[in-house]
């Protein structure tokens, strides 16, 4: 079809094309990846993952009610026995429960902490003590993704939300309700999709007691509705358990200079696409479930955690004050997005910085919450400039400790 728009429009889409294209198949989206500029950018995110992000796996647990908001409360339960099979293998090193096993090699959901996985290369600009550096950070970013509970929680949430959400498909059928058109549309299926997923489903795949859905057999399927199956749970799973998506975020926040600004809050400018303007755009029953239930589990973890943190009783019963409780729930749910963050860009700035943020909650400890002081990399760098400035301060002054 011949072009009809402006020149600029035209070179617009086809640097828009080229990015996805670089993004799909796992091309370095930084202009010069190997600059020493993009690697020593690389070890500053790495040693700030290392630093803040002990505790993320806290803001992790939000995600859990927006699933279940998609899924339903039924199909959840349904699929609850195979909770115990999460992380059981076979010999063959393949996941032993069979309906997640099938799952995940036609999604590709819950194989994040297996994909993580890179070897190190020696470059010649670097030397071998750079390489060594990296590897150590790199091990160590692992042991925070583990030991943060983000690795265990994320794959727990992804295994189930796709067995559920698979589940959940089964029971519409079934039961013979009818799946909302707009529920269609996000999961990619046209009705002529889901029409013949459905016959396939009733043919090959395996139910127990109650409905219960056991297997796929999804080698017995057609090929292409096997694969618009799995790009349907894919979608649902991905936008429940919401990791960063290329489509979603801008080209910027993938270069050098985007990743270290904006560290940390690639999970808000998505949730902004997948959950706030999909939200407001669905405005039903289930958006509306999502919205409660993503931030109830929010304040539940933001309580546990001040629990955990907060020695000094008075700032904690401060802190889980229903008011000050409300706000930073609804900070950590995902319908929120970039609001908290947008306020307390706008109190802090009114203030000259003297009222802190109102919603900050985030699991990134000591970071503010408004744009400017919630960058990792300025935070680090007021971090270091004050403990240079404390040494020679300390040494001449008798009324300067350390911890000032």
């Amino acid at each position: 079809e011949r072009h009809t728009g402006t020149d600029k429009e035209l070179r617009k889409g086809l640097q828009t094309m080229d990015y996805l294209w670089d993004a799909v198949t796992g091309a370095p989206l930084e202009d010069d990846p190997m600059s020493a500029v993009a690697r020593v950018g690389r070890r500053v995110r790495d040693y700030n993952f290392i630093r803040l992000m002990s505790q993320v796996g806290f803001a992790q647990l939000a995600d859990t009610g927006r699933m279940l908001s998609m899924t339903g409360l039924k199909a959840a339960l349904q699929q609850m026995p195979a909770l115990g099979s999460v992380f059981k293998l076979a010999a063959d090193g393949r996941l032993e429960h069979q309906l997640m096993r099938e799952l995940e090699a036609i999604s590709g959901i819950g194989t994040g902490r297996l994909r993580a996985q890179s070897a190190a290369s020696e470059f010649a600009e670097d030397g071998a003590f750079l390489t060594g550096v990296d590897k150590v950070l790199h091990k160590a970013k692992q042991v925070t993704g583990d030991i943060s509970g983000m690795s265990l929680i994320t794959t727990t949430q992804q295994r189930m939300g796709m067995a559920a959400m698979a589940q959940h498909l089964s029971n519409v059928l079934f039961e013979g309700t009818k799946l909302d058109s707009r529920a269609m549309r996000s999961l990619g299926l046209s009705v002529d999709d889901w029409k013949a997923i459905g016959k396939q489903l009733k043919k090959h795949g395996k139910h127990g007691a109650g409905g219960r859905l056991h297997a796929l057999n999804i080698e017995k399927w057609d090929v292409e509705m096997a694969n618009k199956f799995g790009m349907a749970i894919h979608r649902a799973v991905r936008r429940g358990v919401q990791e960063n998506s290329f489509g979603t975020s801008f080209p910027f926040m993938h270069s050098t200079a985007g990743k270290l600004l904006f560290q940390f809050r690639g999970f808000s400018v998505n949730a902004v696409t997948k959950q706030t303007l999909q939200g407001l755009a669905q405005r039903d029953a289930a958006a509306a479930f999502g919205l409660v239930t993503t931030t109830v589990f929010g304040g539940v973890s933001y309580a546990v955690q001040q629990s955990l943190n907060e020695p000094d009783a008075e700032k904690r019963a401060k802190n889980l004050e229903p008011g000050s409780l409300a706000l930073k729930a609804f900070a950590r749910s995902g319908f929120s997005s970039l609001l908290p963050g947008a306020v307390d860009s706008g109190v802090t700035l009114a203030s000259g910085g003297s009222v802190p943020g109102i919603f900050n909650a985030r699991t990134t400890q000591g970071l503010g919450s408004d744009f400017f002081n919630g960058i990792p990399a300025v935070d680090l760098a007021n971090k270091s400039a004050r403990a240079l400035a404390a040494g020679p301060n300390a040494a001449f002054r008798d009324d300067y400790a350390y911890s000032q």
